[in-house]
């Protein structure tokens, strides 16, 4: 699923959006994430928290079983087992973002929103500063591509995933989404050979 996504707004635009809690010195965070635009698997990033607070995480869980796996997504038909269920009830945050990458058969996506400036993506972190964002089922736009896409929250649902959580927001997107193709696989499935006319079996 999801491996990969943009943040183009920086610092100011992303508190801005998110009604981040100005407790924290937003260049101490700056300096600390050094917000990279694009994210992969374990960068440092800014998670918004419980009461809005800002904090950096690197992302992806670390396998409790493969130190050398890094888990990105959490499945919410998974939330119930042990690797997910702690994180799921206690440590609940939002995933701030601009688009998301997603491949197709043949095309690399990427998605963005449409009419508003981010989204706020439902994730998940644990006491080593490690976060993951959840993933769903798909909306019409996403079906074709992928079964699953990271679970956007509504602005007004921010606060009530991060006080009380629950399976009630966990729903495909229903709002618009931007989608262009900007990539394509170096190799491409071969086309299947065509048939020899009959005439050529008997030549």
């Amino acid at each position: 699923m999801c491996n990969e996504f943009f943040r183009s707004l920086g610092y100011k635009g992303t508190a801005e959006w998110c009604e981040l809690n100005p407790g924290q010195d937003p260049i101490e965070f700056w300096l600390k994430s050094v917000f990279p635009e694009r994210v992969y698997k374990k960068s440092r990033m800014l998670v918004v928290k419980k009461d809005r607070m800002p904090a950096i995480c690197t992302w992806g869980f670390t396998h409790p079983t493969i130190p050398n796996n890094v888990v990105n997504n959490a499945r919410t038909d998974k939330l119930k087992t042990a690797m997910w269920a702690g994180a799921f009830k206690h440590n609940r945050c939002i995933i701030p973002l601009t688009g998301f990458v997603e491949w197709g058969e043949q095309y690399k996506y990427l998605f963005s929103p449409v009419g508003v400036p981010m989204w706020g993506i439902a994730g998940l972190f644990n006491n080593k500063d490690e976060c993951t964002m959840l993933t769903g089922g798909p909306n019409i736009q996403m079906a074709p591509i992928h079964d699953r896409m990271p679970v956007i929250l509504h602005k007004k649902d921010y606060d009530q995933w991060l006080i009380e959580g629950g399976t009630d927001l966990l729903v495909p997107w229903d709002g618009e989404m931007g989608m262009v193709a900007i990539g394509e696989r170096k190799e491409k499935k071969p086309k299947p050979e065509k048939p020899s006319p009959q005439g050529e079996l008997f030549a």
